[in-house]
């Protein structure tokens, strides 16, 4: 299992450390809807127009739209976005988790493979947990386990930029 480190801040200004790059890991939903007032999107979108971009064409498109699929959106020359499609629809009384977890562990996989594979750390907020309704507990043991040697993992709790 891999240490999670923990920041107070806003994950969409990672803390990238010298000779490495981010991939910054964040859950989308099924329903092609990006933002619907949570946080961490909005702050994607105020920083970098691609990744909801990108999506929004993805959703369009509907190409390799399936649980688990994720995009990366490169958004600076050392932060690459990952949006991973592990929400079914929204949170309703009817779908109180729209999490789905077996769809963040494949997701997951590709996220960590592929950071390991472009000198990366991974830096998330805490995923699938507000619109999501996941359990933190589940979500950190899936996150933690099989994390590729030199792939480093930063979760931040948010506090906005002064």
């Amino acid at each position: 299992m891999r240490d999670i480190t923990y920041y107070e801040g806003d994950a969409s200004y990672p803390v990238v450390r010298r000779g490495r790059n981010v991939v910054l890991a964040h859950v989308v939903n099924s329903n092609g809807g990006w933002g619907s007032g949570t946080m961490f999107t909005g702050a994607i979108s105020r920083r970098w127009p691609q990744p909801e971009h990108e999506y929004r064409e993805w959703y369009a498109r509907q190409n390799d739209w399936e649980m688990g699929a994720v995009q990366f959106v490169p958004v600076d020359p050392r932060i690459v976005v990952a949006n991973m499609l592990c929400q079914f629809g929204y949170k309703t009384a009817d779908n109180p988790v729209p999490l789905k977890y077996p769809a963040l562990a494949i997701a997951w996989d590709e996220v960590v493979h592929f950071a390991a594979e472009n000198t990366a750390d991974v830096h998330f907020p805490r995923i699938g947990t507000l619109r999501g309704g996941g359990d933190w507990s589940i979500i950190c043991d899936i996150i933690q386990r099989d994390v590729p040697d030199g792939v480093d993992l930063f979760c931040y709790n948010y506090k906005p930029k002064p």
